[in-house]
């Protein structure tokens, strides 16, 4: 309008103007003639439409048409620019659509608030003209959804935290998977709530199922903590299921720092539940409903222990804020501090290795957390075991990722150790390679362990790296029961502070009894020509039976006790030795020379016997053939 406006004006100017050029041209002759404006200029298109306001209804398209002509003549071409001008569309008519019709409940725009701004440009192909538009989009009630009631309510506490991703994981990776929902937030009442609806994906779905499960709250770095502030680092908080409590008929959960700790307790059935493999679909099936049973299980036997610390469990899984539990509340926030150093640990590992990490916390610190005797450093390690996969003859293969001699203090710093002059370091991969004993380890299982390969022995091979290893591999041959004794062949290619460098190992247990794994003897071949080394590439390639069980026959056919361990002689080259070993003792027999030595070791008293001697001091305290 002010375009058409300006140059109106301009026309009665001139006009007015060249009439009195001609009224007043009669004297002074030679007048000069008037020159007229270039009427072949271009000029910018006009935008002709007036209204930049628009309000239209979800679930509708259309919003206006633009009108724009332009004095020369020039085809015009439309465009849109602005925030939201990828979610709307114009004709070359000037027809301004959205492209996909606008949901109110959902809005698209790039503040969320149902309110699109877009520029409308209009251009002849050398000089542009243009418009802003206003477009709101109105709610249609008539596609308005009646909420309906709200289940399985779910408060994330240190202070209350909001902002948080919570789920409910019926598969029990501790991931959320495709088919378990997010909760809504309840902001006004600090909770979050779930519907029957979003159970869609869970076959034979039950509130009872999910109240079986485990949930996960993922608090986000700028989540806001009602008593702390904004979140700072990522970390996430684990509810698992107990119900011991006076209510035990609700559905409601509280996610905690303290119910967190109970990951450590529960590794056995998270296990199981690895290998089991189940889908999101059969998160209510009997075998992801009887590891929820055995978990509630585990967690009640903890529960129950927890009197001796003086913590009532009733008040373990409450909303310890709601209660105005003071200790419980600073408790809770150093519990947390831990868990986000913890996290950020595993996030570096995870972009690593593409793989799930599982903290792993020291019991001793549990016990020390729980007791509210807090140590200004603790420890911790970091698992996670990839999927076991078939590699054919019934032997399976998985790799292991663990992370041990993690230190840490209360304001959430890493340390190099736990002493005084610890260094204090970022959480990078570099450092923590430099600062922790990690390892990677390929094992190999026959059966995955659960069935034995000869006899009654069952057998696994494993090769990684370590801080206090270096590179090595083994083979671990035996029942594998906590009261068992395990034979093993082991190559070394770092001693770590042994003076002497170790490069092959074996080791049987020892003892009266050589079950019961009291006692064990070693045999370290550090001579290179020894003929009683093995080909461990063949085995580990192959996996032949007959193989590894003549490595096994040979390891268990060694004299085991003292009085008649120079049975084991012809075994030694030299540069070789032997020991047998039980708390407080060690006897050891070493080639040098050609000839054998004997040291005895009383490691209480710091005292070393040798020559023969040697013998008769530790035959004396050590177990004999008789």
């Amino acid at each position: 309008m002010f375009i058409l406006q300006s140059n109106f004006y301009r026309y009665l100017f001139l006009s007015f103007y060249l009439g009195f050029i001609v009224s007043c041209g009669g004297g002074g002759g030679g007048g000069g003639q008037a020159s007229l404006p270039d009427s072949s200029a271009n000029t910018a298109p006009t935008i002709s439409t007036l209204v930049t306001s628009y309000a239209v209804t979800e679930n509708t398209s259309d919003v206006t048409t633009i009108s724009a002509s332009d004095a020369q003549g020039d085809s015009l071409s439309f465009s849109l620019t602005g925030n939201d001008a990828s979610l709307l569309s114009i004709s070359n008519t000037g027809a301004v659509a959205f492209s996909s019709s606008p949901d109110y409940e959902n809005p698209g725009d790039t503040n969320n608030d149902n309110v699109y701004e877009i520029n409308v440009v209009v251009s002849d192909g050398t000089l542009s003209s243009s418009l802003g538009l206003v477009i709101t989009v109105n709610n249609d009630t008539s596609d308005d959804v009646t909420p309906g009631p709200t289940l399985l309510g779910t408060k994330v506490i240190d202070g209350y935290i909001s902002g948080a991703n919570v789920f409910i994981d019926f598969n029990w990776n501790l991931l959320q998977d495709e088919g378990e929902p997010s909760a809504t937030e309840d902001e006004a009442n600090s909770i979050y709530n779930f519907e029957e609806t979003d159970f869609a994906s869970i076959d034979n779905f039950t509130v009872e199922c999910a109240k079986l499960r485990p949930r996960v709250a993922e608090i986000p770095a700028g989540a806001v903590d009602a008593d702390q502030g904004v979140v700072d680092s990522p970390y996430n908080l684990y509810f698992f299921p107990w119900y011991g409590n006076s209510n035990e008929e609700t559905d409601s959960a509280n996610v905690t720092p303290l119910t967190s700790l109970f990951t450590s307790y529960i590794t056995n059935e998270l296990d199981n539940a690895s290998q089991a493999n189940i889908s999101v679909a059969n998160g209510c099936a009997s075998t992801a409903n009887d590891i929820g049973v055995a978990i509630e299980n585990r967690v009640e036997e903890v529960m129950s222990g927890l009197t001796q610390f003086g913590i009532d469990p009733n008040t373990f899984y409450d909303d310890f804020i709601a209660t105005s539990n003071e200790t419980l509340q600073e408790f809770g926030q150093v519990v947390a501090n831990y868990l986000q150093l913890t996290y950020g640990v595993s996030l570096v590992l995870e972009e690593a290795y593409e793989v799930k990490m599982r903290t792993q916390i020291d019991q001793l610190l549990l016990e020390s957390l729980l007791a509210d005797t807090i140590p200004a450093v603790f420890e911790f390690a970091l698992f996670s075991e990839t999927p076991e996969v078939d590699i054919g003859n019934n032997w399976t293969e998985a790799t292991l990722y663990a992370v041990y001699d993690i230190f840490g203090n209360q304001n959430g710093e890493l340390l190099s150790s736990a002493n005084d002059d610890a260094v204090v370091y970022a959480p990078t991969l570099d450092n923590l390679l430099a600062y922790t004993d990690f390892v990677a380890r390929e094992r190999q299982f026959y059966a995955g362990l659960r069935d034995p390969l000869f006899d009654n022995v069952k057998v696994l091979l494993e090769s990684g790296t370590s801080k206090a290893w270096g590179a090595y591999r083994f083979i671990d041959m035996g029942d594998f029961n906590s009261d068992g004794c395990t034979a093993r062949y082991m190559e070394l290619d770092n001693a770590g502070t042994d003076p002497i460098q170790k490069k092959y190992e074996i080791t049987i247990c020892n003892g009266p009894d050589p079950s019961d794994g009291t006692s064990k003897l070693t045999l370290y071949i550090n001579n290179p020509d020894n003929p009683e080394l093995i080909d461990l590439d063949n085995i580990f390639t192959t996996r032949g039976t007959q193989s590894i069980k003549d490595v096994y026959d040979g390891i268990t056919a060694l004299s085991r006790f003292v009085d008649t361990a120079s049975d084991n002689d012809n075994l030694l080259t030299n540069g070789d030795f032997m020991t047998i070993s039980i708390e407080g003792w060690q006897y050891r027999r070493t080639r040098e020379n050609d000839a054998i030595s004997e040291t005895c070791y009383d490691l209480v008293n710091n005292t070393t016997t040798t020559g023969n001697e040697a013998l008769t001091i530790c035959s004396q305290n050590m177990p004999t053939s008789s």
